[in-house]
Parts: structure tokens; C-alpha cells; sequence
């Protein structure tokens, strides 16, 4: 990196000249900039009394150096700066595009603080990201008016509301402020916002409805465990060119129709709606060749009726979770045409009959569970032995009865086998012993006979 040549200025500048020059230009309301120990206060003297870095206040207007280099200062004071886990080098006495640290991570580096500015200094990026940060990010944050990027997740402390100052930002194209223990509503007026592509706000404590007309080039918008609430189907028609929507744990609700199913098909690739308020059937299309969807999480709800069949081969959809909600019926046939499905959880319905063979096409399952059903009583399905490729098999209390198959040693690559709660009977087969790397192994409450096989107790990963 090139090494800046930093000119100090000899004396300090006189405060009231400071204060003038920031209400002039209509940085700070002056009732705020002068109440002592406010952080606006606290950053005018800084920069007045203590900062040794030259620079003029010149500039003729609220964008100029002087002015951004005050707001990131009111951002610091405003955030106990003082208390932050790595200090970044801010208020240290040179440009504050040098105001960053750089970090390693294996053979990875890179800059967080102030990360990337203009050539001409103006700050681009903005990153403080598990930093220790408390308390609210400041209105003045407004006055970087250059910047694309305000990174600062998993700040648990940042117990404030969004500012809506952040409309003045209209160059922003991200913004992630998930885990910061933000309240309140999403400001409406971030539709000022027109690059915006990227808006985390995940795991904090926001309510309200979402302003989706306000967010119209949303590419990944992430609002999960919030307190969000509204009718799932206002977003039908917004957001064009979204492909990663988190909408898991609030409060949504609504019926999943085919229209909104179809729309976000056309280009949502991860979509995951989970633990919300859905009811009613899940809709024809769900499954459509047309759609997108490379994961959907629906699990968590109130769907109910059976789970939709498919006419045509499905070659993108790899994960696929509906537990824990009302499905009845038969578990259809033709879900082996999710030919790329390596994830299926279908537990905790109130699914009937029994699993169909045909799942045994689903050559790369790494991932099936169908625990806590009303399937028939029925010896453990043969077509389990083709799934060569799962890691996790959960059948808990699926009324299997029997001895526990040989064929299950051919298994090899289980990690997690959960038969609790089934009618299995007789001895456990020697051949469990086969699956070198059996974590987990959940056989009670059957009827089982006889003594741990040998071969089962040497697993040397079984219990750790």
C-alpha cells in the first residue's frame, strides 16, 4: 500500500469556527452540536481541539471533506467507538480512507473500516461488520453521500431504529445491518434508493409491513426473524430481478397462490418463507420445470392439503424442506423427477399410505426425513438401499416394522440414523458396523432384542 504523506497542522482550530461552519452547511441542527456530551458535540471538538490531521473547512457545501470526515467521527462517538473490538484507525491523524485495519483469514486478506473511497477521497464502502458497535447509527451518516456499500452486521448493540437519512445515500447498492438489535419499521423513503440491490435486516426486532414498492431492484433482500406482517401476495409484481428472498420467521401470512409462485419462479433462486403464518393448499406450479427455485424452505406453517405432483422433470431444485406444517395425502410418486434433489423433509405432516419406491431414484438425497407421520405400518422401504449418497436419515416414528434390514450397511456414507419410536423388533444387525462414520445412532423405543453387535461398538465416531 502506498504510504500517505500526512501534513499536520500546528494549532488547533477554533471550536466556535468549527461549530459555525457545520450549521452553516446543515451538518448538524446547532441545538444538538452544541448540548454537551451529545456524540455530534463530542466529534466538533474532536476535530477542533484534537485532531492534528490538516485539513480546511472549505469546500462550500455539506459534502465536503471536512464534513464527511465529522460524520464518520459522529458515527464513532455514537457507537462508543472507544469500546469497539478493533478500533479500525479511526480519528487517527490522516485521510479517513486510511481509516481501516487489515485482517487475515488463511491465505485471505482484507480491509474492514473505511474500505474503499474515490480517487478523489470520497468514501465508497463502508464496513464494520461483529465490531462491538452500541448504540444508533447517527443521522449524520447521511453526509456520505458517495458511498454504495454500509456493512455493519452482527453489532448486537445497535438498539436504534433504521435513520431515515439513509434516503439521502442514493448511491447505496448494499446495505446489511442483520444482528444489530434494530426496532421499528422500514423507512418508506428508502425509495430514494434506486441502486439499491442488497437489503439485510435480518434477526433484529422490526415490525411492520414491508414498502416492497420502495425496494423495485431488489436483488437479495433478507428480512427473516423480524416481526414483519403483511399478505405474502403484495409482493406479486414487485421486484423484478430479485433471486434470494429470506422472509423466514415473522409474521406473513396469506394464501401461496400460483400467480405469486410464477413470478417469483422466473428468477428467485433461494426463496425460504419458513416459520410464518401460510395456510391452505401449496400451489399446482410449486414444482414447475419453469421456476427457478434451487432451494425453498416452506417448513414452519400452516399448509395443508397434499403435496403437489409434477408432470414434467424438475432439474434445479436441490433442496426442498416442508415440515412441520398440515400436509395430508399420499406422498406423490413422481417427486423422483426432482432429479437434483439432495435435501427432502417432509416430517411432522399428517402424510398417509406409504413412502413410494420411486424415491429410490433420487440418486444424490443426501438428506431425507419423513419423522412424525400417519404412513401405514410397514417394514423399513427397500428403496432406501439405493440411496447410497445420504448422510442423514430420520424416520422416527414412521410405524416401521420388522427387523432393522442388513442392506443398511450399505450405507456407508450416514452420519445421522434416527429409527426412534418405530415397531422394529429382533437383534441389530452386525452390518450397522459398516458405516465407519455413524455420529448418531437413535434406536429406542422399539422392541429390539439381544446385545450391541461388536462391530457397532467399535464405531469410533458413534456418540462424539
Amino acid at each position: 500500500d502506498d504510504v500517505e504523506q500526512v501534513k499536520l497542522r500546528e494549532q488547533p482550530l477554533p471550536i466556535e469556527d468549527v461549530l459555525s461552519h457545520l450549521v452553516e452547511f446543515a451538518a448538524t441542527p446547532e441545538s444538538i452540536l452544541r448540548t454537551e456530551g451529545t456524540p455530534q458535540n463530542l466529534a466538533a471538538k474532536w476535530i477542533a481541539e484534537t485532531d492534528l490531521y490538516d485539513i480546511e473547512m472549505d469546500g462550500g457545501n455539506e459534502h465536503s471533506y471536512f464534513i464527511q470526515r465529522y460524520s464518520l467521527a459522529v458515527l464513532y462517538f455514537a457507537t462508543d467507538g472507544a469500546n469497539w473490538d478493533y478500533g479500525m484507525n479511526f480519528l487517527k491523524p490522516t485521510s479517513v480512507c486510511n481509516w481501516n485495519q487489515l485482517f487475515r483469514s488463511g491465505l485471505n486478506r482484507y480491509r474492514l473500516g473505511v474500505y474503499s473511497c474515490r480517487e478523489n477521497d470520497s468514501i465508497v464502502r463502508l464496513g464494520l461488520p461483529q465490531n462491538g458497535l452500541s448504540g444508533s447509527i447517527p443521522d449524520e451518516i447521511m453526509h456520505l453521500d458517495q458511498m454504495d456499500a454500509l456493512i455493519m452486521p452482527w453489532n448486537l448493540n445497535l438498539t436504534s431504529t433504521i435513520p431515515t437519512t439513509l434516503s439521502a445515500l442514493t448511491d447505496l447498492k448494499t446495505i446489511d445491518l442483520g444482528y444489530c438489535g434494530l426496532t421499528g419499521e422500514i423507512p418508506s423513503m428508502l425509495s430514494s434508493l434506486t441502486q439499491l440491490t442488497a437489503l439485510t435486516l435480518g434477526n433484529n426486532y422490526m415490525d411492520g409491513t414491508v414498502p416492497y414498492e420502495s425496494l423495485p431492484k431488489m436483488v437479495d433482500l433478507s428480512l427473516d426473524d423480524n416481526g414483519f406482517t403483511g399478505d405474502i401476495n403484495e409482493f406479486n409484481g414487485m421486484m423484478p430481478d430479485l433471486k434470494y428472498l429470506y422472509l423466514e420467521d415473522n409474521g406473513f401470512d396469506g394464501k401461496l397462490n400460483n400467480d405469486l409462485i410464477q413470478y417469483w419462479g422466473k428468477t428467485v433462486i433461494e426463496l425460504d418463507i419458513s416459520d410464518n403464518d401460510f395456510a391452505e393448499d401449496l400451489p399446482a406450479d410449486l414444482f414447475s420445470p419453469d421456476n427457478a427455485f434451487v432451494i425453498m424452505d416452506l417448513h414452519g406453517n400452516q399448509f395443508s392439503g397434499v403435496i403437489p405432483t409434477l408432470q414434467q422433470e424438475n432439474t434445479k431444485l436441490r433442496f426442498l424442506a416442508m415440515h412441520e406444517n398440515k400436509l395430508d395425502g399420499f406422498v406423490p410418486a413422481s417427486l423422483n423427477k426432482l432429479v437434483k434433489l439432495a435435501h427432502l423433509d417432509i416430517s411432522r405432516n399428517e402424510l398417509e399410505g406409504s413412502l413410494p419406491s420411486a424415491l429410490g431414484d433420487l440418486s444424490l438425497l443426501r438428506y431425507l426425513h419423513t419423522s412424525d407421520n400417519s404412513f401405514t405400518a410397514a417394514p423399513m422401504p427397500e428403496f432406501i438401499a439405493r440411496l447410497t449418497s445420504l448422510r442423514e436419515l430420520s424416520m422416527k416414528h414412521n410405524k416401521i416394522k420388522g427387523q432393522i434390514p442388513t442392506w443398511i450397511g450399505n450405507l456407508t456414507s450416514v452420519q445421522l440414523l434416527d429409527l426412534d419410536s418405530n415397531e422394529l423388533e429382533g437383534p441389530i444387525p452386525s452390518e450397522l458396523g459398516l458405516i465407519l462414520g455413524l455420529v448418531h445412532l437413535l434406536l429406542n423405543r422399539n422392541e429390539l432384542t439381544g446385545e450391541i453387535p461388536d462391530e457397532v461398538k467399535k464405531l469410533y465416531d458413534l456418540g462424539k
